[in-house]
């Protein structure tokens, strides 16, 4: 296993544990909403869905680069691409560094468009993987 996958799989193993934490807060405590009710409106005359990529979603919403790379990681992509074909948004796929560098996929490749036909699926590519020569070949893999 190389250096990148066990850091990855590392990642992936503390947010499974529960024992990941953080040390400041977002900020959103400091929000406090004014209270406006809106009893006259019809939630069913809204419509929040939008183009993205040159494709319809029904929701304005990213699941946006969560995880790629170590082999433990295609079950979570399976899963978050089969809900973003249910619920019409678009799914971002983690750091195709291991992809890129052992040629190695865990589910990255058409096995998610397959999951999710309708939905723009994108990938998380780093810029320092271009200034070490990789360039629109391998991105566009």
């Amino acid at each position: 296993m190389s250096e990148i996958e066990r850091r990855k799989r590392d990642h992936i193993g503390i947010v499974l544990s529960g024992k990941a934490r953080h040390s400041r807060a977002a900020g959103f405590d400091e929000i406090a909403f004014r209270h406006n009710a809106l009893p006259d409106c019809d939630y069913a005359e809204i419509d929040l869905s939008t183009a993205f990529l040159g494709r319809q979603l029904r929701l304005p919403y990213l699941a946006s680069s969560m995880t790629g790379g170590p082999e433990v990681s295609e079950g979570i992509n399976r899963a978050i691409a089969e809900a973003a074909q249910e619920m019409g948004f678009a799914l971002g796929v983690g750091s195709q560094r291991i992809a890129l560098t052992t040629g190695e996929s865990h589910g990255l490749d058409q096995t998610l468009r397959k999951l999710a036909p309708d939905v723009p699926i994108y990938a998380n590519l780093g810029a320092v993987q271009l200034v070490h020569g990789m360039g629109r070949d391998q991105a566009m893999r």
